[in-house]
């Protein structure tokens, strides 16, 4: 099932730090996706106040609908950023970010 999602301002992309945010949600099995069909790159979501949500949050607000600011408005690539959702506030991986066992960079 996919889900497009507008952009409610053209500006919030502005605010994140990331490349390409992209508005259509493709839910799996009834769960958003953790990483990319492609390449397998970790992804985070975004709400409407732009807040970085975990995939497991994410779908949960797709699923409630009640708060208009927790509604998913889109998706990015957490390519090399420390994130941690701003919901349930665990780690949102990153493609090249530091290896939490050994501290050592990935790229």
């Amino acid at each position: 099932m996919t889900y497009d999602k507008q952009q409610q301002n053209a500006t919030n992309n502005n605010k994140m730090p990331h490349k390409e945010i992209r508005t259509t949600l493709e839910l799996i099995n009834g769960q958003l996706r953790s990483y990319t069909t492609v390449g397998g790159y970790p992804v985070f979501y975004l709400d409407a106040c732009d807040n970085a949500v975990c995939s497991e949050c994410a779908t949960e607000s797709l699923n409630d609908g009640e708060i208009d600011s927790f509604k998913i408005v889109g998706y990015a690539i957490n390519y090399e950023s420390e994130m941690y959702c701003d919901r349930c506030s665990e780690k949102i991986e990153s493609s090249y970010g530091e290896d939490e066992e050994t501290g050592d960079k990935d790229f």
